[in-house]
């Protein structure tokens, strides 16, 4: 309603405020919209409602990009589910994540969208305050089925389970995995099982580190690995991440992918890793509740320096030429410990 259709009704002083702003908004063609136009309505105890009215506000109003400019609160039990061509600027704020009791949650969700840049966000997980002993799928920011999405100039700190999940072709009904996504100088530390996982999709992460990665298995700065036979892993890319005390700064385990679901490539161009247990592990496993189906692909590995790791530096497990090609260039291993298995 705008102040035009308000002139013969009775309206409260908020519905005036908001149709002043808006005309404001619309007058000075305004892209963005900034959170603090949107209180908590009573009884609410968090920031989830206020998110997704701001959100539904900028659909309505055919902006594309809210600002945030405070520290929230979040339910990730429920989410903050964010909409399709949209910037969202955290600019430095926090996201705090609420405690909760249950084993999977994520404090923001992408499923099925295109054209998102989410940046600048610090966000904070609750396994210090979670209040279950089980599961180990709590994550900061969980998408899927999503294309031309970017993730920059974030950081993710102790999370229940992920800082970033990348989730698989089952979240969503007849969709595509993720294509043409950017994670970019994101900061990761103390996550409970995984700084990021690539388990579907079309992915490049450059300029990353991700520290102090423990809790539950496999703890990996970054792990890839498909969660059903029907994922698609055709191009993962890693430049320049550092890794630093993790369980491993990268694991990668590929087993049964679909035939039809094309070859898997994973590609990592500069990789530096400090005292992580293990260095680089790669696996090829065919578990027993998975169809069985040959796998085609490749992992290049280059400009890979792995210092003191504690066990191992780098370990294949399962894995035959028949199940693809491992490559390594400018390979140097600095360690005590230094085995190759």
């Amino acid at each position: 309603m705008n102040i035009r259709d308000m002139r013969n009704n009775a309206i409260s002083k908020t519905e005036l405020i908001q149709a002043v702003l808006s005309e404001l908004d619309n007058s000075g063609e305004a892209s963005s919209v900034n959170l603090s136009r949107f209180t908590r309505n009573t009884g609410e105890t968090n920031d989830n409602g206020r998110m997704t009215r701001a959100l539904n506000y900028l659909v309505e109003n055919g902006l594309t990009e809210l600002n945030i400019n405070e520290d929230i609160e979040i339910d990730a039990t429920t989410s903050v589910n964010l909409i399709s061509n949209l910037i969202i600027n955290f600019n430095y704020h926090k996201i705090i994540t609420l405690p909760n009791s249950v084993e999977t949650s994520a404090t923001i969700r992408c499923n099925g969208l295109e054209n998102v840049e989410i940046k600048n966000g610090v966000f904070i997980g609750e396994r210090d305050s979670h209040q279950g002993t089980t599961g180990e799928w709590g994550f900061g920011i969980c998408f899927s089925g999503c294309s031309n999405l970017v993730i920059k100039n974030c950081s993710f700190s102790k999370f229940w389970g992920d800082g970033v999940y990348s989730g698989d072709t089952r979240l969503l009904s007849n969709t595509t995995p993720s294509k043409n996504v950017l994670i970019s100088n994101c900061y990761f530390n103390e996550n409970r099982r995984q700084g990021m996982s690539l388990c579907a999709g079309q992915i490049t992460v450059e300029g990353c580190t991700v520290e102090n990665t423990h809790g539950i298995a496999p703890s990996a700065g970054i792990c890839i690995e498909p969660d059903w036979y029907t994922d698609y892993l055709t191009d993962i890319t890693i430049k320049n991440f550092t890794s630093k005390n993790n369980t491993f700064a990268l694991n990668i385990c590929i087993h049964d992918i679909a035939e039809d679901n094309g070859t898997f490539k994973v590609q990592v161009d500069g990789l530096q890793d400090y005292g992580s247990f293990r260095g680089i592990e790669i696996l090829g496993i065919s578990y027993d509740d998975d169809r069985t189906f040959p796998l085609r692909g490749r992992c290049h590995l280059e400009n890979i320096e792995l210092n003191n790791n504690q066990e191992i530096a780098i370990r294949l497990v399962d894995w035959t030429k028949e199940r693809g090609n491992i490559s390594f260039k400018n390979l140097f291993i600095n360690a005590y410990n230094t085995s190759l298995k």
